[in-house]
């Protein structure tokens, strides 16, 4: 099995800005910009499966992808008198290119004992070239040259799949994961290599009396894993914000970013329900070490052109530990009434906690993290006409995260509600219609700086659009 896709895209922008400071000299009065972006993306993803005499099998997967974007803008600022002030100009080109590569070999070994072995891998590279002049002279040191980084992540495991009994299995073995990030510069080249050994270790008790269908089931899983940054993350180019503050920092990467390693249990009890359905409810937890977090700070502009600049960067902070507990359930109304609508329900909750040990209280949870989140939906099949109608509720609330010792940022509750409509004219063609985030409610934000000489806080208030697509999807 194959899939690909490509997609193509070209945005154009244009926006005023007015800038009021009642305090302090405010670098311009008002600004024009203009702007566009050119990206392509192509992804493939493949799948193949191979039985062995003897009852052996061997499932590989693999997928492929090569992106490309190129982005400009030119913004002119301009004194209250309508003079202009300085003419900034900011190209950025980038190209990614990803390749993943995994395998599975189980044989059965008799007396319920299956042996497998197998392999997961993935490779990343990023390319970049970034340009920012004011009235023609480079803005930062290292502007216009070239960028690279790469990723590297391999893992390999073997294992004994045991069916101890009818009611018991269990998954045991030992797992090798190891991480290498290189970034490389005219200016620096740094390259970050670590590895783990680990034990492997999944149970499933199996509780066939508690469903009509014999399928009710407990599981128990012992993991750890690495999370590499990305590879944006690891190139040190500058973004560089207009008006720099503590809240508007400018922003670059850490080529000497090491990856996270996380060790986890996860629990889970899984109740089904009819034909379809299922509940289930879950709990997790994991020690994080070598955690990646954003951090500002008062910076030299290496170039000295610029003088002092807030600048915000990741970097690795310590350790870390987060926990929830996950409710879902999908079903069918027909699995509690008799001659009932066709109707698909789907519901899930999460509720998490998470703390972060180098930052201080209360809030030192993990970043872009909300205390709990909730989704509801529903689709409903109309019996005598081809068309499905549908839509989704979330719900996150507000919540704040304290970043660092004197940074903070807090986001608005969200609700999203999407709607569709689904008309099937053949089993391989099909028409839909979709409106996404239908309520428009706007976006809140905001952020904090708590320094040793002054606070500085900010709050944005974005407004949203319902975006709504009419697609024809037709199978070949």
């Amino acid at each position: 099995m194959f899939q690909a896709f490509v997609v193509s895209s070209r945005t154009n922008s244009d926006s005023k800005t007015l800038l009021t400071e009642p305090v302090g000299i405010s670098p311009y009065a008002f600004a024009t910009s203009t702007g566009t972006n050119e990206g392509t993306f192509a992804r493939g993803f493949g799948n193949y499966q191979h039985k062995i005499d003897g009852g052996a099998r061997l499932e590989i997967k693999f997928g492929l992808g090569q992106g490309k974007s190129d982005a400009s803008t030119t913004r002119e600022q301009f004194d209250a008198a309508h003079l202009l002030l300085r003419t900034l100009l900011d190209t950025n080109n980038s190209s990614d290119s990803n390749l993943n590569f995994a395998g599975k070999y189980s044989s059965p070994l008799g007396d319920g004992h299956t042996f497998a072995a197998g392999w997961d891998s993935e490779f990343g590279k990023r390319a970049q070239q970034k340009i920012s002049l004011a009235n023609g002279l480079p803005r930062f040191a290292g502007s216009g040259d070239d960028y690279d980084s790469q990723s590297r992540k391999l893992a390999a495991f073997v294992q004994d799949e045991w069916d101890i009994s009818k009611t018991w299995a269990t998954y045991f073995g030992l797992r090798w994961e190891g991480v290498e990030t290189k970034s490389d510069s005219n200016l620096l080249k740094v390259k970050n290599t670590s590895s783990v050994f680990s034990p492997v270790l999944h149970g499933v008790w199996r509780l066939p009396e508690l469903s009509s269908s014999g399928r009710d089931q407990i599981r128990l899983s012992l993991t750890k894993s690495y999370r590499p940054p990305t590879l944006a993350d690891l190139i040190a180019l500058p973004s560089l914000a207009d008006v720099n503050t503590p809240v508007t920092p400018d922003r670059t990467g850490n080529p000497a970013l090491k990856p996270e390693l996380a060790t986890g249990l996860d629990f889970a009890f899984e109740h089904y329900l009819g034909r379809s359905g299922v509940m289930s409810a879950g709990m997790f937890r994991r020690e994080i070490s070598d955690l990646i977090r954003r951090d500002i700070s008062l910076q030299n502009d290496p170039s000295g052109s610029l003088g002092p600049r807030w600048v915000s960067a990741p970097r690795n902070i310590g350790k870390a530990t987060t926990s929830g507990i996950e409710l879902e359930a999908k079903c069918q109304l027909s699995d509690f009434m008799t001659d009932a609508p066709a109707v698909d329900l789907r519901a899930n909750y999460s509720r998490f906690w998470s703390k972060v040990d180098s930052i201080p209280g209360p809030n030192n949870r993990l970043d872009q993290q909300a205390k709990q989140t909730a989704n509801l939906g529903l689709d409903y099949r109309l019996a005598h006409l081809p068309l499905t109608l549908g839509g989704s509720l979330n719900w996150t609330p507000a919540y704040l995260v304290q970043s660092s010792a004197t940074q903070a940022a807090s986001v608005g509750v969200k609700r999203q509600f999407d709607l569709y409509g689904l008309w099937k004219f053949t089993p391989n063609a099909q028409l839909r219609l979709s409106a996404n985030n239908a309520l428009a409610d706007d976006s809140l934000s905001g952020s904090q700086f708590v320094g040793t000489t002054f606070t500085q806080t900010s709050s944005v208030v974005a407004q949203t659009y319902t975006v709504w697509s009419l697609r024809l999807e037709i199978k070949i």
